[in-house]
């Protein structure tokens, strides 16, 4: 079949890697000079910057993916797993490494709280349950009708998840020392969620993180996206960049094909929407349809700095908790407002990997959860990012950053305006649509479209969600839906 995949984000990439390896004629368009989406680059003096994940979960679905292509990932990314996983800092000046290696981590959590390491034990059992239960009943499966979602059998899965109770009072039943409530609950901020709203099935992110460990791509984690370009075009199949589409063409009940801003029409038996949902239902294929009760994400602000040093004492990943954990989420998530003390994500990948920046110098980024551009009162961008800024850089001073500021070579910075403006996020929501309990499985969009039969939707704002192993997910969904489907 001659297919159309509008957007080139790892999930529009990842399926059509699928699907060209399995013989159809696919053509991917993308508005932006990049492939990836929010998995882009900058380039910029010598140094390289990836614009969205900047850490890898669930090694074993890229491994997947390549290998159902035909691939050995190996020939095409260096994986590196990371030791620590990360470095958390605490607002008492108190800072400790979580790490995949139990022992170290377990005298860890002693030295902070005497008893943890059983409780610790006593949560992987658990989470552990939660990560493989939740992964082979409700991940890796497709929801077509309400009764492949609403059986017994779910529904008791789903309570002895507790998928009714809230991860941070979970975490809380575990643990007493704040700190460590902390580092086993801010996970969620991966699904743009807070974790005193999220289920506490979510535990699952911690332990993926413990039992697999993270993971990197030497290059970074745009590589994953270049990949898989190469291999969609060894197969024979087209990635055209600086090719937005300004519709998708529909007669009745099926799509017909794409037209360009161009003017240039693509015809197409099949066409995969990996823009972001939102926007391809109202926007590429029109008819005001965007229900009223979707739920958002967070969004983020984000810096990304060349540096002419290195700051060698510092992990891949670090977290600057807030001095108020709770009243930090409450004003991105119910506020909306930009937070007085934000919590932030330090990541430097020169710690791993010193191809990314000139030789001596460093890569830094700076990541704060925000809230989205759907807030009552409007935030001045403009006006706040020079005082984030400033707040990020003097917090940092006393990490070992203390000179950061006039070492600075190279600065760019987005914006939840930015994640709208390149991106065509809804609201500027860098996660897509949340992952509440009423926008999970069969409850979250389909990954194909009510109105038109052979219309289909692949990325984080449908099923499964996400994250880059959900969207990779998403992407074997979607496949396996139009081989049934459409052969």
């Amino acid at each position: 079949m001659r297919i159309v995949v509008v957007g080139a984000g790892l999930g529009g990439l990842a399926v059509a890697a699928r699907l060209q390896h399995r013989g159809h004629q696919v053509t991917v368009v993308e508005k932006n000079a990049f492939a990836g989406g929010r998995c882009g680059t900058i380039d910029e003096g010598g140094f390289h910057f990836d614009t969205g994940p900047t850490l890898l979960l669930m090694p074993d679905v890229v491994r997947r993916l390549f290998r159902d292509v035909g691939r050995n990932v190996d020939h095409y990314l260096d994986l590196r797993r990371l030791d620590p996983n990360y470095r958390l800092h605490f607002p008492d000046g108190t800072s400790f490494d979580f790490t995949s290696d139990r022992q170290r981590m377990n005298a860890t959590l002693e030295s902070i709280e005497p008893g943890a390491a059983n409780e610790f034990a006593r949560f992987l059992d658990d989470a552990g349950y939660c990560y493989r239960t939740a992964r082979e009943k409700f991940v890796e499966k497709n929801f077509v009708r309400a009764l492949d979602f609403f059986t017994a059998e779910n529904l008791g899965l789903l309570f002895r998840m507790r998928a009714h109770k809230r991860l941070y009072s979970l975490i809380s039943d575990h643990f007493r020392d704040e700190r460590l409530r902390q580092a086993f609950s801010f996970q969620t901020m991966y699904l743009g969620l807070s974790p005193f709203r999220s289920p506490a099935l979510y535990t699952l992110l911690p332990f993926a993180e413990f039992d697999e460990g993270i993971w990197y791509p030497m290059g970074g984690m745009h590589k994953l996206a270049t990949s898989l370009v190469r291999v969609i075009e060894e197969d024979g199949g087209t990635v055209r960049l600086s090719a937005p589409v300004a519709r998708i063409e529909t007669s009745g009940r099926r799509t017909t094909g794409v037209t360009l801003a161009s003017g240039e029409r693509i015809e197409a038996d099949v066409v995969i929407a990996n823009a972001d949902l939102p926007y391809a239902r109202e926007t590429l294929v029109g008819g005001n349809r965007r229900p009223r009760d979707w739920r958002f994400t967070s969004s983020g602000f984000l810096i990304h700095l060349g540096v002419r040093k290195r700051y060698d004492h510092v992990p891949h990943h670090s977290v600057v908790f807030s001095g108020d954990y709770a009243r930090n989420f409450r004003d991105i998530f119910e506020a909306k407002r930009v937070p007085d003390d934000p919590a932030f994500y330090i990541c430097r990948p020169t710690a791993t990997d010193p191809t990314v920046a000139p030789p001596g110098h460093d890569v830094i980024y700076i990541l704060a959860p925000m809230p989205h551009l759907d807030t009552p009162a409007p935030i001045d961008w403009d006006a706040e990012a020079p005082k984030l800024r400033r707040r990020f850089l003097d917090r940092m001073k006393p990490l070992g950053f203390a000179d950061l500021e006039e070492n600075i070579v190279v600065e760019r910075s987005w914006s939840p305006v930015d994640f709208k403006a390149v991106l065509n996020l809804a609201a500027g929501c860098a996660f897509g649509l949340s992952h509440d309990m009423l926008q999970v499985g069969y409850l979250r969009p389909h990954n194909r479209d009510a109105d038109h039969d052979n219309l289909y939707f692949v990325g984080a704002s449908t099923h499964p969600g996400t994250g880059v192993p959900m969207v990779l997910f998403s992407a074997e969904l979607v496949e396996q839906r139009i081989a049934k489907e459409w052969q």
